[in-house]
């Protein structure tokens, strides 16, 4: 017998077993998450039967980007990897779960191909800060944490005042 995963032929190994019990034949998948969802099939002196393996999972995040640093004025896109099974419902906070500051130029793309995208555009400084992203379905949640820190010209001083002054010198202080 001959087992494929969609169009792949599975590599029996840890993960993927093969089982014959006289004439039944099972395809046993161990830690199941997110990524076997699939249509099975096998193949067996040229009949095929195909199943459909659906699975339940609680969104599980993979490796990204944690700290963002960028100039003012560009654009970077944060990838954010994810397993779940329905598809999770996608938000952002900024901030401890404050509005994002401009939703034209910053954006969560919707959870698709395993992925959620975080994109900052056209950048300012007040776009710096702590961005929460929960990927949540009805089986639990998962929270990517993405620090920003946006580069600029310096401010103009503020709030100028004298600290002190002698003859030669003198010392100011600014907001």
């Amino acid at each position: 017998v001959e087992w494929n995963k969609g169009d792949e032929a599975v590599k029996l190994n840890g993960k993927y077993q093969a089982g014959v019990a006289g004439a039944l034949h099972t395809l046993t998948i161990l830690d199941v998450d997110g990524h076997d969802v699939s249509a099975y099939t096998a193949v067996a002196r040229g009949k095929t039967s195909t199943a459909n393996l659906a699975v339940d999972a609680a969104p599980k995040l993979g490796e990204y980007e944690t700290s963002v640093t960028m100039k003012a004025g560009t654009t970077k896109t944060v990838e954010i990897p994810f397993t779940a099974h329905p598809a999770p419902e996608v938000t952002v906070a900024f901030q401890d779960g404050g509005a994002v500051p401009d939703t034209q130029r910053i954006k969560m793309a919707a959870a698709e191909e395993k992925k959620s995208v975080l994109s900052f555009g056209d950048a300012e400084r007040a776009d710096s800060g702590v961005y929460t992203v929960t990927l949540s379905n009805a089986h639990g949640k998962a929270t990517a944490t993405v620090t920003l820190t946006v580069l600029d010209r310096p401010s103009p001083p503020q709030e100028l005042r004298v600290v002190a002054m002698t003859a030669e010198s003198g010392d100011i202080a600014w907001a």
